[in-house]
This record gives structure tokens, sequence and C-alpha cells, in this order.
């Protein structure tokens, strides 16, 4: 049975070597072999990328709001002293917002057009701004949408450009100048609903707006509810709730008295400068950058033109006050000046205002 054994084994391993030896040539005293063919294994599919996104576009048609007498809040025409629109997208697939922005020319271009490209699919807001040369935000719009793979949204219909209430109840922008006849937007920007309410009240009253109708997944894009009222009379509505704030319905602005702080001052005896004083009247604006506001200096008493634009020394500006300070006396050559105020574009009408400057007194005098 052992030499069986062995005979068997001897058999078996002559096998296993001509097999190591490349088949039927045998073994040829080395080690040949042909690389083995790799077989490719499936790699796990990749995270679904946005996809390129698509292309959020807003078009905001503007006449020529330098001279425009009437500047409401709508798509049609931006608020006075708009110097740039800027749109930030936010969403579930966007870190950090994108953002782009262009400048509004002036003379204003018939429209103003910004792109946001490669927005990532998926639900998405659009915050649409509108800002003054100071970066003040001075309206502005929000809209929710989804976006598709290569697909291209728009706001549907007309953008109205306005005040937001937000969630505290709070109005933004606080202060805002409208001119007669202005229909203003109110966007809720709030979970529950609100009414605009003012002192004076106004008529008609405005219907509540209804708070935000959120997202919803998959793909059901945030609702942001808006209602108008169109101020027809002039004056300062203050808003009953909120942390305050007002809407000024502005007409042509009036210079009703200009007085200095002591009476008759004494200019400075080595600069000449006026130290102090102040214009008075109405329809100046709530704020003099959003209004572009400026008061200048003509001299009237001879025939060589002395100009001064005065706008640098404005200390203080409210709607019915405009107080200077520390004018330049190396500018202004003794005599009579008329007093001029610029807001929105369109100059004071009153021409009855004048100041004299002598040799070391000046006297304010209204004739």
């Amino acid at each position: 049975m052992k030499i069986l054994n062995a005979l068997i084994l001897v058999i078996i391993t002559g096998i296993i070597i001509a097999g190591c030896g490349g088949g039927s040539t045998g073994y040829t005293g080395g080690v040949s072999y042909a690389e083995p063919t790799v077989i490719p294994t499936a790699t796990p599919a990749a995270t679904a990328a946005p996809s390129g996104g698509g292309v959020f576009k807003v078009t905001v048609n503007i006449p020529g709001y330098e001279v425009s007498k009437k500047d409401t809040l709508t798509a049609d025409v931006l608020p006075y002293g708009s110097k740039t629109l800027r749109v930030t997208i936010t969403g579930e697939a966007i870190d950090p917002d994108m953002v782009e922005e262009t400048p509004i020319p002036s003379p204003a271009p018939p429209a103003v057009t910004v792109t946001v490209s490669d927005v990532p699919v998926g639900l998405n807001e659009a915050l649409i701004e509108v800002l003054d040369e100071g970066g003040n935000v001075i309206a502005h719009y929000k809209h929710g949408f989804y976006m598709t793979a290569g697909g291209t949204v728009s706001p549907p219909g007309e953008v109205y450009l306005g005040v937001v209430i937000t969630e505290e109840g709070n109005y933004r922008p606080e202060n805002i100048d409208v001119a007669q006849g202005t229909e203003l937007y109110f966007e809720n920007w709030g979970s529950v609903e609100r009414t605009v309410e003012t002192t004076p009240a106004l008529n008609p009253a405005m219907s509540p707006i209804a708070g935000v109708t959120p997202a919803a997944q998959p793909n059901t894009a945030a609702i942001y509810h808006s209602a108008s009222h169109t101020f027809n009379t002039a004056g300062t509505f203050t808003y009953t709730g909120g942390d305050g704030g007002m809407v000024l319905v502005y007409d042509t602005p009036h210079m009703t008295a200009i007085s200095d702080n002591v009476g008759n001052l004494i200019e400075d005896t080595t600069t000449g400068d006026i130290a102090t004083f102040t214009i008075s009247g109405n329809g100046f604006g709530t704020d003099r950058t959003m209004v572009k506001g400026s008061v200048y200096f003509y001299r009237v008493d001879n025939l060589t033109a002395v100009y001064l634009d005065a706008t640098s020394c404005i200390s203080n500006w409210t709607d019915g006050s405009i107080t200077l300070s520390n004018i330049p006396g190396t500018s202004l050559p003794k005599g009579k000046y008329r007093v001029k105020v610029l807001v929105r574009g369109t100059y004071t009408p009153e021409n009855d205002f004048y100041y004299y400057k002598g040799s070391g007194n000046y006297v304010i005098t209204v004739e």
C-alpha cells in the first residue's frame, strides 16, 4: 500500500509541474506568463452634481430717472438716485451665495439686465436690490424658484421693487421717499400675515398681506406675497407697527426761511469761513443721499458770476431743515447770494432767499 501511495503522488506531482510549465509545451526550466487581462470593475456613481445648473435673469426697465419727475418703484421706474442693481442667489446647493451686480448708468438706459449663470439645480431664492450711490438699499424684492438643468428662470410678469416687511414686522428701508401718484409695493418676508398701517391712515386701507408660502421638497419654490397702495397725497405717513419709519410723499421742495444759529454770526477773521446756518422748508427728503440733495449759492449783485456748490458743507439734513457748517470763506467773495436747494433733480422755486457776506459780518435776510 505504501508503494501504491508513493506512485500516485509522483503522478500527481508530474501533472502539476506540467501545468505550471505553460500547458502542452511542458516545463522548460523557466516561468513564462502572459499579462493578465484586466477586467474593469464598476466605479461608484458620482454624486449627482448640479449638472451645470441653469440661468437666472431679471430685466428692469428704466426711463431716465435723472430727469423724470415721476419716480415710482415698479420695474418700469426705479427709485430716484438708483446706482446699482444687485442680484443675490441662495439655495440648498449654493455655498457661498452667488452675487451679481451691474451699475445703472446716468443717464439711465432703457433697461438694465442682470444674469446669473450656472445656478445649481434645486430650490433657490433670488434677492433683487437697488442701491444708491452710498451703497444703501433703497428698494428690494425676493423671488423663490426651482432651477432645472440647462433651464432659464425669470420672475413672471412685472417685478415690483419696494418696501419689505421683515419677520419681526419691521419695514425696510425704514424711510422711503416717493413721488405723488406712486404705487408703492410692500412684500411680506415674514411667516405671519401683516397689515400696513400708518398715521395718518391710508385711504383706502390696504388689504392684509399673507405670510410667506414656504418652499416644499422636491421642487416647490417659496412664494412671497405683496400688496400696494397709491400715495396720491403729499405728506409724511408714519408706520404704526414695527420699529417705526415712514413713507415721505414728496411734491416740489420749498424753502420757507433761512436763519443762523446765534443771530448775527461773525466770520472767522483768518479764513473768512462762515460757521453755521439753517435752511427751513419742506419736501427735502428723509435722506440726502437718496434724494441727491445739494445746496448752491449764486452771487447776484454784479455781472461777475460767482457760483458755489456748498453740498460738502451740509452737516445735517431732514425733510424740514438743512444745516450748513464751515462754508469756506475763500470760495465766497463779498456780495449778495441767492440760495437754492436741489432735491431729486428739482430746484426750490423760491427766488427771494438771500444772505449777504460783508466785511466781517454777514446778515441773513428774507426779502
